[in-house]
């Protein structure tokens, strides 16, 4: 046994480079599984600690006012364990001449969806001053103590910073929805006592917000009835945008990582049995030589599976403990993005699982590539490579196709045929690499590409003022004959024929600031509604079912004939004219004025009639700030995938070159120039290539729409798969240049190969 832990130590120095091959491929196995599950599980345990902590509300309720009478009956709702009652509003901030809204409301009357306490004081309803969102803290270096300017309608207060705060209902806080992402430079939140509100604000209307614990509650199907034209909307942790993107993201993170390692595994299964499988069989020689000198069949098959064991032993361990740094790393692109006090990873025991499983395949890629030469004969191996016979085909007996055949085309052909597993590895490893480098690629086209498409295309305005809620009709109409620009409006609609599900409605007048035509290509021209094709899948819709809904401050109930399916990536819901609106009976009141260039911005904000301003360019930022969010994860992809397929095709090149020196040497002593045989190898692999670039190509095209599914939410943002010729490209000539390379460096190994010992029979 000494021996042949000698040998083993002495074929790992002798052929590193393979081993290396190897333990790279478990190591990066390993690594991407767990580094990734240390991504999701940790922010999953993270986002529930702090959900649990903070006894985070199941269900919300808006209205423009709750009557005491209203809250008791809220109380008494079958389900319902604890309410808070609550006031929100929208304030405006100016920091540093940068106009800023801060969405405010009070403690509550229950203890629920507690705020964590950064630094300062604990929030009390005694005192008089303001607890604001870290974030907005930092993004305006605000600190406890310093006096902070706020104002409401015509009422300016001045108030002390008591304490800086981050609250399980504000964890993916974008202020508006006008941003898919957060953006505390413009957008924060914070606290204030009912003291503060009536005397500094001089605000005395009814509260407006009542949160509620209890999980199978009714509030969504009574609370409309119950408030009539006071209701406004009800949200529960599933579509409430701020806690519902923070629960989900683990999930599509998990998704994107069962993904990923699924493939990338399967391929560095296929590199791993390749690589052992060579270095074996370049070895069976060996193999006779230990039977001959008696070593037992199960000692020599130990000896053999130690090479798996070993190298992907080392691997997959490395790769378990390196596999914190990429956690980290990916982490830390996603929790700026969110607002929750303490993050971390975590494991669960499926990295073990996945840890075991790549060394196994190890091990028994090395038992299966040696059974072989150990089971056989010992004369029948001592020269070192046993004669593979060729088979005749089908279509070698057609004769006057065979024989048109050139002997290049014809040699290809039946050493293909005779070696058809071999084939299909080099097929599986281009197609392989082709679908990662596609997927990689792929997700940042898709990504960039609902940026151009959602503030470019879908909207082409450059301002988007939020008017005025006090304006008059006429004050309006002025309003839009001054600016121009085309009106919508923003509702909440209660769809009562599908469970009373809650979505956006979105009311549009006729202009040119917004083009969303239909899946079919259609403009939205005809009476009904559109909904969108992420609301379309999640409720089973099509075009020409019918749709029963109710709105805020609406007491009514419409129903329309959905006459189109139309695909923006955000929001998902239901859009309707003005014109079709109003002649079901619905009361249109703009919320907001798409405004193109041709109005200077100062002249906006200098509009009484106008409270708010977001701008194109800040959207188009915000979205770009999210895609970067998951640019870790998409350079990951790419690199690991790049790193597969050098690895990939360069062992299926070096086992069919070993699998076939006999043949080279035999064509080389027939008198065939070595140019001549490296066309061969050539030709062969070249086809290869193709077919597996060919088939690549749509599974890529697959891979890709199930990244981009596995990070869509339907009820509020959809990835559409979007791939660029460019990308395709690229894809394309670092899977082929690298599969052609890699052929043309073993190609030149053919001068180097000894014809006499290649050919020679036993001895």
């Amino acid at each position: 046994m000494n021996f042949l832990n000698h040998k083993l130590r002495r074929d790992v120095l002798q052929n590193w480079t393979q081993f290396f091959s190897v333990f790279l491929m478990a190591l990066l196995s390993v690594l991407v599984y767990v580094g990734l599950e240390g991504v999701w599980y940790g922010m999953q345990t993270s986002v529930d600690t702090f959900i649990e902590e903070s006894q985070l509300a199941d269900s919300w309720i808006y209205a423009t006012g709750f009557t005491d009478e209203d809250i008791e009956t809220i109380h008494y709702i079958d389900g319902v364990e604890e309410i808070s009652v609550k006031t929100s509003l929208q304030v405006s901030a100016t920091m540093s001449d940068i106009d800023t809204q801060l969405l405010l409301e009070t403690p509550g009357t229950g203890n629920i969806s507690t705020p964590f306490i950064v630094d300062g004081q604990n929030i009390s309803s005694e005192l008089i001053g303001i607890w604001i969102n870290l974030e907005y803290a930092e993004a305006h270096d605000l600190l406890v103590g310093n006096i902070i300017s706020i104002e409401l309608y015509d009422t300016h207060a001045e108030l002390e910073i008591l304490g800086i705060i981050q609250s399980p209902t504000r964890m993916y806080f974008t202020g508006t929805p006008d941003f898919i992402g957060p953006n505390a430079r413009l957008h924060g939140y914070g606290i204030i006592s009912e003291q503060v509100l009536s005397e500094k604000l001089q605000f005395s209307g009814l509260p407006n917000l009542i949160e509620i614990r209890g999980i199978e509650n009714h509030v969504r199907h009574v609370a409309p009835d119950l408030l009539r034209e006071s209701y406004l909307s009800y949200f529960n942790q599933s579509t409430l945008f701020e806690v519902s993107n923070a629960t989900s993201r683990a999930g599509m993170l998990r998704n994107i990582s069962f993904l990923f390692s699924f493939i990338f595994i399967l391929l560095s299964i296929l590199a791993m049995y390749t690589t052992i499988k060579r270095l074996i069989e370049a070895q069976t020689g060996d193999i006779a030589t230990l039977k001959a000198l008696g070593y037992s069949n199960i000692a020599i098959g130990f000896h053999y599976t130690s090479y798996g064991l070993l190298i992907g032993g080392i691997g997959a361990i490395i790769g378990v403990l390196l596999s914190p740094l990429v956690s980290l790393f990916v982490l830390q692109s996603q929790q700026f993005m969110f607002s929750v006090p303490d993050w971390g990873i975590a494991y669960t025991w499926t990295s073990l699982v996945v840890m075991v499983f790549v060394v196994s395949i190890c091990v028994l890629s090395a038992f299966w590539a040696s059974r072989k030469s150990r089971t056989g004969l010992p004369a029948l191996f001592l020269r070192g490579n046993t004669i593979k016979i060729g088979k005749s085909s089908f279509f070698e007996k057609i004769d006057l196709l065979w024989e048109k055949l050139s002997f290049g085309s014809k040699w290809t052909f039946r050493d293909g045929t005779s070696n058809p597993i071999r084939i299909l590895m080099g097929i599986i490893g281009v197609s392989g690499s082709m679908m990662l480098l596609l997927a990689g690629f792929g997700m940042m086209d898709s990504m960039n590409a609902l940026v151009e498409n959602s503030f470019g295309i879908e909207y082409s305005y450059t301002y988007r003022a939020r008017i005025n809620r006090f304006n008059t009709i006429d004050e309006n109409a002025n309003l839009q004959q001054d600016l121009g620009g085309q009106w919508i409006q923003i509702l909440q609609a209660q769809i009562t024929s599908i469970d009373d599900e809650h979505r956006v409605l979105t009311i549009f007048d006729e202009g040119i600031y917004f083009d969303l035509g239909t899946t079919e290509g259609e403009p939205m021209e005809q009476d009904g509604v559109y909904i969108s094709i992420g609301f379309a899948n999640h409720a089973g819709l099509q075009v020409g079912d019918h749709l029963s809904m109710r709105v805020s401050l609406d007491v009514n109930e419409y129903e329309f004939e959905i006459v189109g399916i139309v695909a923006p990536s955000t929001p998902q819901g239901i859009f309707i004219t003005v014109k079709t609106w109003e002649n079901a009976g619905g009361n249109f009141q703009p919320s907001d004025l798409l405004i193109g260039g041709h109005v200077i911005l100062s002249q906006l904000e200098d509009d009484m009639r106008i409270e708010s301003i977001t701008l194109m360019e800040d959207q188009r930022t915000n979205a770009l700030e999210l895609i970067d969010s998951f640019g870790g994860i998409i350079r990951l992809i790419v690199i690991l995938g790049i790193m597969l397929v050098i690895v990939i095709l360069y062992n299926l090149g070096a086992l069919n070159f070993t699998e076939r020196t006999r043949d080279y040497a035999t064509l080389r002593v027939l008198g065939f120039h070595r140019r001549e045989i490296r066309q061969l190898v050539m030709r062969e692999n070249l086809i290869t290539t193709v077919i597996g670039w060919l088939i690549g190509i749509p599974l890529g095209q697959w891979f890709l729409e199930q990244y981009t599914g596995a990070l869509s939410l339907e009820s509020h943002i959809i990835f559409f798969p979007y791939l660029t010729t460019t990308s395709l490209v690229i894809a394309s000539i670092i899977a082929i240049g690298f599969s052609l390379t890699t052929t043309f460096l073993l190609g030149r190994r053919i001068k180097n190969i000894d014809m006499v010992e290649a050919i020679k029979g036993v001895e």
